[in-house]
Formats: structure tokens, C-alpha cells, sequence
């Protein structure tokens, strides 16, 4: 079984859940009647417990104050199984988060809590209780609490580097303090921080970015946290861009701590960095969706489909024309390979002709006989992610003919739409539809023509 160690700052996190139906008269604020309240582990314990959740052994290392807080955190990680070493120290006061919730909002949130940083020789006392020890992996997590001194970091650092340990951080403000790391997990406001400004949106600019994090940190994966635009990865000379697969996002307490476990986790299996990244997509996905601290199981990332990326996929034609038999539907076709902005104008365009609009969309199979076996590009999956993607899209289906003339036949659209390039051409499938229109291109943009300038640049 794996051995993790995580170092960090101990939390104990409330959740108060109230009822709130009015505002106050003597303020603009709302009055709460609180219903129940729950109790959970944060901080670095909720890293350890996720780890814990996966099916490793964990090792907790951190500074706590003399207290009930205190009392309660280490009752919480003996009742799930999880070693620690703490130290009491009579001078802090233990971390408490109380978030108020009134009709399942957050409402405000409650720290009681000291930052101050460890001395170097509290340092050298927690570092003792694992100078002997092995482990697959060492996970910082840092909530700036004061646990995480750059002293001590240095010092755990260095001893996984001699032992061939792997190491990750999720951090806060100080970075530069996890030099020589092997990974490094900040979401995106934290990167800005250190980086400064930057458009997560722009590949280039975002490569750049983390090529600059990599640099400074000497880390060997740079990667950053985007909410609802994903994980980013550099590496090899290359961005991977992995998309956010949350289906509902209720609460994202919690979600970096799902990551970076699932990252320590699934690395120590020895997974490439890219599939590990999907598994902790999958974590965090699993994770927003609930209210409060999660810890997610293996067979809840194994069972957690993406299918919801694809949502928009029409399979039983009939259905769907007999579920919008009441709303004017619009059809066009094409491969939409590399999608650009001749194809959002098209598009967005017919969407403004009926009520939904349907795309058919080739198979790999069919563009490789009208285009050649070079393409697609994109392959099926990919492509078809991106259609779902565009908002004024409400339907896809894939046909694997090089017409498709079969799903015109079944459809029936109230409105068939080609390019005007069209004109006086032939269009398949227009004597099945009530109307046909055609739309101009913007000229300029093809996918033939990304191509060609993409060869043009590496000769």
C-alpha cells in the first residue's frame, strides 16, 4: 500500500445551515435561524483524508494549538485512520472556518485562527518524526497558517530529493519557497500573484506563464487550476489544456485539496501526468457538486462519466423530433475540423432562423474519404466536444455516410442551411425540408487554410 506524508496547515471547518426568509429591519442584512450544523476536517487534513479515501496509508505533520479546536481535529483524523504528529503549541490558536449557509448560500464566513509562522526550531522538531521514515509521495498543503515556514519546506524538500521522493504543493502566496519541487498547484488568482496578469484563455500567453513558473521554481510539472476552464499543464514544449467536467457546481470548497490528492495519489500508482490529471478532474468534478469538504472514493471517479461533455448528441432522431415537434428546427451539416470564426458567424447566423438549430456533424471515418486520410485534424470525440461546447448549438448528430441526406430524411427540418457557395448547386436532402436557406462565409477563414499556414511556419 502507498505511504503519503502531508505537511500543512490543520483545519477544522463548520458548516452552519440555517433558514433565512427575511432581512432585518435595523440593517440590510438577513436574519438566520440556524437548523443544524456540521462539522469536518480542512486544511491539510482534508488532503489527508481525500488521500485516505483513495486507499493510501497517511502521515499528518503539522502545529496545532492547546485547545478544543484542537482536541476535536486529531479525534476526526484518529476516527479515520490517519497517523499524525502534531505539536501543541500553548502560544497558537487552532484554525476554525464557520461558513454560514441560508437556503443553501453561503451567507458569510467565520476564521478564528493565528498565522504565525513556526521557529526554526519547532521546524527541526516535526522534521525528527519523519527523518527515518520512507514515503511514496510528501503533499504540502499550504492554507499560509503559518505551519509551512520556508525553513521547514526546504529542509522536507531536500530529504525527498535524497530519497527519490515525489512532491507536490498546493500553495498560497509564498511560492519561491517551493523551489526544486516536483509539482506545483495554484489555482488561477494565486499564479496571478506570483506571475502577475495574464489571459487564461490565450494558449500562447498562458504557455508562457507557466514556462515562467517552471523556470523560476525549477518544478518538473507547472501546471494551474482554472475553475470552470480546467487544469493547464506545460509540459514537453506542449499546453494541455484538460477541460472542467462539473456538472453542477454547489459549493468549491475543497476542490484544489481533491486535485492535488488525486495528483500524489495516482503519480505514486505511476500514472502519466496527463491521465493523472483526468483523474483528478474527475475528483474535483465529484467535489463541487456537493456542499462542504468531500473526500472522493476510487470507485467514484471510476463510475464518474463524462458523457455530460456530449450531452447534446442526438442518437434516437425520432425522439428527438417528437420531443420539439412544436419548435422550428434549422439544420446544417459539415466536418468543422478546426473551428474558427467563419464557422461561429455560420453558425450563429442559422441559429437566428428558428428555434434550434442541429448540426450534423461527419464521422472521422467519412472526412477521411472526402478529405483524405491526413484528416480530420480533430478527431470525433474532440470535435464533437466543441460543438456541445457553443452555446446557439442545441443538437448534434454524427452521421458516418458522406451525406447526410439519412437524418434530412428523418429530421425534416423546417429549414435546411448550406453556404452560399452553394447557389445554384444541388443541395442534398432540400426536398425534404420545408425551406432552404444559404449564408455567407466571412471571407478568409477555412480549415485548409489553418492548415496550410501552420506547414508554412515549420518550413
Amino acid at each position: 500500500m502507498l505511504n503519503i506524508l502531508v505537511v500543512g496547515d490543520l483545519i477544522l471547518d463548520e458548516y452552519l445551515f440555517c433558514d433565512c426568509l427575511r432581512i432585518s429591519p435595523e440593517a440590510p442584512v438577513p436574519v438566520i435561524n440556524p437548523k443544524y450544523n456540521k462539522l469536518s476536517l480542512g486544511g491539510c487534513a482534508n488532503v489527508a483524508l481525500n488521500i485516505k479515501k483513495l486507499g493510501a496509508n497517511v502521515d499528518v505533520l503539522s502545529v496545532l494549538g492547546n485547545d478544543e479546536c484542537a482536541n476535536f481535529i486529531k479525534k476526526m483524523l484518529k476516527e479515520n485512520e490517519i497517523n499524525y504528529e502534531i505539536i501543541s503549541d500553548k502560544n497558537k490558536k487552532s484554525s476554525k472556518k464557520t461558513r454560514i449557509f441560508g437556503q443553501n448560500q453561503q451567507i458569510v464566513r467565520i476564521d478564528v485562527e493565528s498565522c504565525e509562522v513556526i521557529s526554526d526550531d519547532m521546524a527541526d522538531c516535526l522534521f525528527k518524526n519523519i527523518e527515518d521514515k520512507n514515503y511514496d509521495a510528501i503533499v504540502f498543503s499550504d492554507y499560509d497558517k503559518g505551519v509551512l515556514s520556508p525553513y521547514l519546506v526546504k529542509k522536507i524538500i531536500s530529504f525527498a530529493k535524497n530519497k527519490n521522493i515525489l512532491t507536490l504543493a498546493d500553495p498560497k502566496k509564498d511560492f519561491l519557497k517551493f523551489k526544486d519541487i516536483d509539482i506545483l498547484t495554484p489555482n488561477y488568482k494565486e499564479a496571478t500573484e506570483f506571475l502577475g496578469l495574464f489571459d487564461d484563455e490565450d494558449d500562447d500567453n498562458l504557455s508562457k506563464k507557466l514556462i515562467l513558473m517552471k523556470e523560476k521554481l525549477n518544478i518538473k510539472y507547472p501546471l494551474i487550476t482554472l475553475g470552470k476552464n480546467g487544469i493547464a499543464l506545460y509540459n514537453n514544449n506542449t499546453l494541455t489544456r484538460h477541460l472542467a467536467l462539473a456538472k453542477e457546481v454547489f459549493d468549491v470548497t475543497g476542490a484544489g485539496d481533491s486535485v492535488i490528492s488525486s495528483l500524489a495519489y495516482f503519480l505514486s500508482r505511476k500514472k502519466d501526468i496527463n491521465e493523472a490529471i483526468k483523474l483528478a478532474n474527475k475528483a474535483a468534478a465529484i467535489v463541487v457538486s456537493k456542499i462542504g469538504s468531500y473526500a472522493v472514493s476510487i470507485d467514484e471517479i471510476n463510475e464518474f462519466s463524462e458523457d455530460d461533455i456530449y450531452k447534446k448528441q442526438v442518437k434516437n432522431i425520432s425522439e428527438f423530433v417528437q420531443k420539439n415537434k412544436n419548435k422550428k428546427i434549422v439544420f446544417t451539416n459539415g466536418c468543422f475540423d478546426l473551428l474558427h470564426l467563419g464557422h461561429l458567424s455560420y453558425l450563429r447566423k442559422a441559429k437566428q432562423l428558428g428555434d434550434l438549430l442541429v448540426i450534423g456533424l461527419n464521422s472521422d471515418e467519412s472526412i477521411k474519404r472526402l478529405k483524405g486520410l491526413a484528416r480530420p485534424i480533430n478527431d470525433i470525440n474532440t470535435r464533437l466536444a466543441m460543438l456541445c461546447a457553443l452555446e446557439f448549438i442545441d443538437a448534434v448528430i454524427v452521421f458516418s455516410d458522406d451525406t447526410p441526406l439519412e437524418i434530412i430524411k428523418e429530421l425534416k427540418p423546417d429549414i435546411l442551411v448550406k453556404g452560399a457557395d452553394y447557389k445554384d448547386k444541388e443541395i442534398v436532402g432540400s426536398n425534404f425540408a420545408k425551406q432552404t436557406c444559404l449564408i455567407d462565409f466571412v471571407d478568409g477563414y477555412s480549415s485548409t487554410n489553418i492548415i496550410n499556414k501552420i506547414k508554412e511556419t515549420q518550413c
